[in-house]
């Protein structure tokens, strides 16, 4: 055995290495935390690598970030409050004659049924399916004007512009109204301006009824699927005025007397000209 000097110069480095055994192995594994309720990670790490000096192409700048939700404008959903209480008020009012209101354009015998009904009853509330119309089809021009660009109105709707609208829509239907009386009276024939009217309200309710759902689902469901609720909301609307057109004809045609003032004195100028010189005249200021 060699002395410590002479162990010193053949070995200059002493050897400290621990000496591990298995079981202190073994027992290292007990003082590890898996816990990781308490830690925190850097998410900068989750975002995709770009250049060095400038941002990669395919790299958002928006990443990590949540796109804030437009919210809607209370009043309208307000609208759509009162337009759903105006339809559950009707369908009390009207009970069971409530499905006989709706079919009763499309069916001659429930026309002359409802026609009956319509001048017996008496009752306030009888136009609360017209009143809707007013909203939902006030709602659809707002709509409309939207998506063309001319207008605002989501999420932040102008209400002064939809109160305009509805007011306007309101007395353009009542001066309509007084001009199908005026027609009956010239011609002497009350009934007459009696069915236009009662064509004119009934299908005009229907408007309302069909426009109600599908609004709703376009101003309230995602955003890629307005145009398709706009759009069939627009054609519905073609259709029922074109039938409306067929329906008055059809009466102006069966009563003595009445077609030529009806189509002369009536549809070529309150139905055709008159919203034509409104549209330009929009158009122009």
């Amino acid at each position: 055995m060699p002395t410590d000097s002479a162990q010193t110069i053949i070995f200059p480095f002493i050897d400290t290495t621990p000496i591990v055994q298995p079981i202190d192995t073994l027992k290292g594994f007990a003082t590890i935390d898996f816990n990781l309720s308490n830690q925190t990670f850097d998410t900068a790490c989750l975002r995709p690598s770009s250049s060095f000096f400038t941002p990669h192409a395919l790299v958002p700048q928006h990443f990590g970030q949540q796109k804030p939700i437009a919210q809607l404008s209370p009043w309208i959903s307000i609208v759509f409050i009162i337009s759903l209480l105006f339809i559950a008020l009707a369908k009390i009012v009207y009970g069971q004659r409530f499905t006989q209101i709706l079919i009763s354009p499309f069916s001659q015998k429930r026309f002359s049924q409802t026609e009956k009904d319509w001048a017996s009853v008496v009752n306030p509330f009888k136009n609360l399916l017209l009143l809707n119309s007013v909203l939902m089809i006030g709602m659809f021009i707002m709509f409309f004007l939207d998506m063309a660009g001319y207008v605002e109105f989501l999420p932040n709707g102008d209400i002064r512009l939809y109160g305009f609208i509805i007011v306007s829509i309101a007395l353009f239907f009542l001066f309509k109204s007084l001009i199908l009386n005026f027609i009956g009276i010239l011609i002497s024939n009350i009934q007459f301006s009696r069915q236009l009217l009662l064509y004119f309200g009934l299908i005009l309710s229907l408007m309302g009824l069909v426009l109600f759902p599908l609004l709703a689902f376009a101003i309230y469901g995602k955003e890629d699927n307005r145009i398709i609720f706009l759009t069939v909301s627009a054609i519905i609307l073609v259709l029922f005025y074109v039938f409306q057109i067929f329906r008055w004809t059809k009466v102006a045609l069966s009563s003595r007397g009445a077609f030529g003032i009806y189509f002369f004195s009536y549809l070529c100028t309150v139905e055709f000209l008159l919203p034509l010189i409104l549209i330009k005249a929009y158009l122009m200021f």
